[in-house]
C-alpha cells in the first residue's frame, strides 16, 4: 500500500489519495473499528480541509501538508445523542453536550498550577520572566497574583460546565494524592467536597474508600416565615397540580411479593433484624471482594465493614463461597454483580417488577439469575425452597425473558452458609410467581 501510493503521491491531488486511502485500501474501515465511531468526524474533517485547499492553492501533497500545518482547524464532535458508547472528552469539548452519567476522572490537581507560562505581564504591559517565589520583587509579585487569580477564575467557569453536563449521575473522582499548599483547596476535587459537605451529603463506604453521596429528591416547603416576620405566599394551585397520566402503574419488588422466605427454625437464635443485617453485610462483601486476591481480602472488609461485630465470621463465609471450586464459572468473568431489573408483567398491563439480582452470569447459551440467601436451615432440595424465594426467582424470569427471547432463563439460589448452588426448575418458580400475581388486588376472579 505504501508503495503504491508513493507512486502516486506526485499525480493525485491531496483529497484523490486521501481518497484511494480510505477506499481502496479500506482506510476508514480500518479507523473506525481500531478508533470507534468518532473517529469519523476527523476523517470527514481532513477530507473537507483538502478539498478547501484545492480551492486556494496548487493541489500539491507537499503544499497541502504545510497549509495544514498552519491552519487552526477544529473538530467538532457530532452529539451523537443516545448513543450505546462511552465518550472520552476535555471539558472544553463537551461545552453544550450532555450525557445520562457523566465521570470526572482526575480532580485533584490544583488547577492554577497548570500552563504556568515562563512569562508573565507586568502591571506597565512589560514581559518579565517568571521566578521563583521568594525571590520576586513586588512588581512581579502582583503580575503573578494576578495571573494566578484569572487562572483561579477561569478554572471555575469550567468546573461549572463541567459540573453541568450531566442528565442523571455526576461521580467526582480525585486520582492520586491531592496536592500539598495554599492552593490545594482550590482543586476541582477540594470544592466539590467542601460544597457535598456544606450541603449535607451522606458518607457511603467503598472498596476504595470512603464517597460522600447526595442525592436530589422533590421536596415541597410550605409557608414559612421569612426574616421580617412576614410568612412566605404559598404557591399557586396549579404548582402542585399533577399531570394527567394514563394509567398507574403498580411495581412489583420481587423480594415482597408474599410468602415465606425462610424455612421452620430459622428464627431460633437470631431476631430478624440481626438477620437482615448480617445478610446485607454478607451481600456487600460478595459484590467488593469477588475481584480482589485472596490476600488482600481482609483489609478490604474490614475497611467495607468497619466496626461490624462479626466481621471475622462474615468474611470467613463470603472467602468459603468465592474459593468454591463449583461456584468458580458465577464469580468470573462473565458475572455482573448487584443487576437492577425493571421490566413490564408479561400480560399484565400497569404492573411492573423492579428489583435487583444479586448475581447475573450471561453466556451465549444461557442466562442465568442467581439470589444470595444467608438463610440458617436449608432446604434438601429445590422442592423444598420456601414460596416467597421461589416466587422471588420467578420474577426474575418474568423480567429477563423478554430481554433474551433466544436464550433459556435459569434461575438459582446460593446458600452462603454452605457454599452451595441450588438451581431452581423454571417450573416452580414460575408456578410461585403465578400464584402472587392472584394473590395482588384484582388478580384473583
Amino acid at each position: 500500500m505504501l508503495a503504491e501510493l508513493r507512486d502516486q503521491a506526485d499525480f493525485l491531488r491531496p483529497f484523490e489519495l486521501l481518497s484511494r486511502v480510505l477506499v481502496r485500501h479500506d482506510g476508514r474501515r480500518r479507523l473506525v473499528a481500531r478508533l470507534g465511531a468518532e473517529a469519523e468526524d476527523g476523517i470527514d474533517a481532513l477530507l473537507d480541509q483538502a478539498l478547501a485547499y484545492e480551492s486556494v492553492e496548487p493541489p500539491t501533497l507537499t503544499g497541502f501538508l504545510a497549509w495544514f500545518d498552519r491552519d487552526m482547524v477544529t473538530v467538532r464532535r457530532r452529539s451523537d445523542e443516545g448513543a450505546d458508547q462511552v465518550r472520552v472528552m476535555t471539558v472544553h469539548g463537551a461545552k453544550g453536550l450532555e450525557a445520562p452519567i457523566v465521570i470526572l476522572p482526575d480532580t485533584a490537581v490544583t488547577q492554577d498550577s497548570w500552563n504556568a507560562p515562563a512569562i508573565v505581564r507586568l502591571d506597565e504591559g512589560w514581559p518579565a520572566w517568571r521566578r521563583a517565589r521568594n525571590l520576586c520583587p513586588p512588581a512581579l509579585a502582583a503580575a503573578e497574583a494576578r495571573r494566578r487569580r484569572t487562572v483561579r477564575l477561569e478554572s471555575r467557569r469550567l468546573l461549572y460546565v463541567a459540573l453541568t453536563r450531566a442528565r442523571q449521575w455526576l461521580i467526582v473522582c480525585g486520582a492520586g494524592q491531592p496536592a500539598n499548599g495554599s492552593g490545594s483547596g482550590e482543586s476541582w476535587h477540594a470544592l466539590v467536597a467542601a460544597a457535598m459537605a456544606g450541603i449535607g451529603a451522606a458518607t457511603a463506604r467503598g472498596p476504595l474508600g470512603d464517597a460522600q453521596v447526595l442525592t436530589h429528591r422533590w421536596h415541597d416547603d410550605r409557608a414559612a416565615p421569612a426574616a421580617g416576620g412576614a410568612a412566605v405566599p404559598p404557591d399557586p394551585a396549579w404548582l402542585a397540580a399533577r399531570a394527567p397520566r394514563p394509567a398507574e402503574t403498580a411495581l412489583l419488588s420481587p423480594s415482597l411479593l408474599g410468602g415465606a422466605l425462610a424455612l421452620v427454625g430459622e428464627a431460633v437464635g437470631e431476631r430478624a433484624g440481626d438477620a437482615l443485617g448480617r445478610g446485607t453485610a454478607l451481600h456487600g462483601l460478595l459484590e467488593h471482594l469477588h475481584d480482589c486476591p485472596p490476600a488482600g481480602r481482609a483489609a478490604l472488609a474490614a475497611r467495607l465493614l468497619s466496626g461490624h461485630p462479626d466481621l471475622d465470621a462474615l468474611l470467613a463465609e463470603a472467602s468459603a463461597v468465592l474459593d468454591g471450586p463449583a461456584l468458580a464459572e458465577i464469580f468470573g468473568p462473565g458475572g455482573i454483580a448487584e443487576v437492577e431489573v425493571a421490566a413490564p408483567v408479561p400480560e399484565r398491563p400497569g404492573l411492573r417488577i423492579a428489583g435487583r439480582i444479586d448475581r447475573l452470569v450471561v453466556t451465549d447459551r444461557t442466562v442465568l439469575a442467581v439470589d444470595f440467601k444467608s438463610n440458617r436451615v436449608l432446604p434438601p432440595a429445590a422442592g423444598a425452597v420456601p414460596e416467597g424465594i421461589l416466587r422471588q426467582l420467578g420474577a426474575y424470569r418474568a423480567a429477563l425473558g423478554p430481554i433474551w427471547p433466544g436464550r433459556p432463563v435459569e434461575v438459582a439460589v446460593l446458600w452462603t452458609r454452605a457454599a452451595r448452588l441450588m438451581p431452581v426448575p423454571a417450573v416452580l418458580a414460575d408456578a410461585a410467581f403465578a400464584r402472587a400475581l392472584l394473590d395482588l388486588p384484582g388478580g384473583r376472579p
